[in-house]
């Protein structure tokens, strides 16, 4: 199974579930040991934090994964803490704290920014 719910559906109701999504790596932020990736489908963008306390292994390939990398990522749906909700996405309340992590395929860095409009 590919996956289980899509990038764009989870909200509270989800809290608790354990879900498996795939899609592109959008982002992957470092933050001293936790690492955030942000999971984008046709449908739209899942948080997905790794912690090396939680999940050594999931961790270290969250720490090789690069944007525009296809992934599949299972985890745990959890509430975001109140600071950390981002309110333009419909799946800022939550985040998956992950639990395994595949690299489907690696992408070589796209020559433009395939997040900005067209500016030609």
């Amino acid at each position: 199974m590919l996956r289980t719910h899509t990038c764009g559906e989870l909200i509270l109701k989800d809290i608790d579930k354990t879900v498996t999504l795939a899609g592109w790596v959008n982002s992957r932020r470092d933050h001293g040991g936790l690492i955030f990736i942000d999971l984008r489908d046709r449908y739209g963008i899942t948080q997905c934090t790794f912690d090396p306390q939680k999940n050594d292994s999931a961790w270290k390939i969250a720490e090789t994964a690069r944007g525009e990398y296809v992934a599949q990522i299972t985890g745990k749906v959890s509430a975001r803490p109140n600071e950390m909700i981002n309110k333009n996405i419909k799946t800022g309340e939550i985040e998956v704290t992950a639990e395994t992590m595949i690299i489907l395929t690696k992408s070589k860095t796209p020559p433009f920014d395939l997040h900005k409009g067209d500016e030609t």
